[in-house]
């Protein structure tokens, strides 16, 4: 038996569908997960008046830092 790859290529559009829809499934759970794990490094380091938040790919750090070097410190 013989192997043909144009056989199997067309697997390929519906795996990639399948990991597209699972990735928006799971999105906002490792969000979350990330969120939470930063914050609670942030917390034991010292940090406490930062606040972490996720969009996509991008991660976000806010909050009122008592100096620029602590600021600098936190990201």
């Amino acid at each position: 038996m013989r192997c043909n790859p144009w056989r199997w290529l067309w697997g390929l559009p519906l795996l990639a569908m399948w990991v597209w829809i699972s990735g928006l499934l799971e999105q906002d759970r490792i969000q979350k997960d990330l969120r939470d794990r930063s914050q609670d490094a942030l917390s034991i380091a010292g940090y406490s008046w930062a606040q972490t938040g996720y969009g996509y790919r991008d991660g976000l750090v806010n909050g009122t830092a008592p100096s620029s070097d602590s600021a600098s410190e936190a990201l």
